[in-house]
């Protein structure tokens, strides 16, 4: 289940067609740089958070692989 909800997070990379949008639907420059920096910025913050949700979840098991294989170990 963390799985899903890191690729969730993911799932907010994808900004293209939010520029696209955004694009024919300001008019002005200012507001359509202002969109842009926005989009970017949600996007970025999406990669950045699903990629470490991503590597913690993988750790997990492969730590309890380790310790299945030997328990005795500490």
């Amino acid at each position: 289940m963390e799985h899903l909800h890191a690729a969730s997070w993911l799932g907010g990379i994808g900004f293209t067609m939010s520029l696209f949008i955004a694009a024919l639907a300001l008019n002005g420059a200012h507001e359509d740089m202002l969109a842009k920096i926005g989009i970017l910025s949600a996007s970025a913050a999406a990669a950045i958070i699903g990629s470490l949700l991503l590597c913690s979840c993988t750790k997990q098991p492969a730590q309890i692989l380790k310790n299945q294989q030997d328990p005795h170990k500490t």
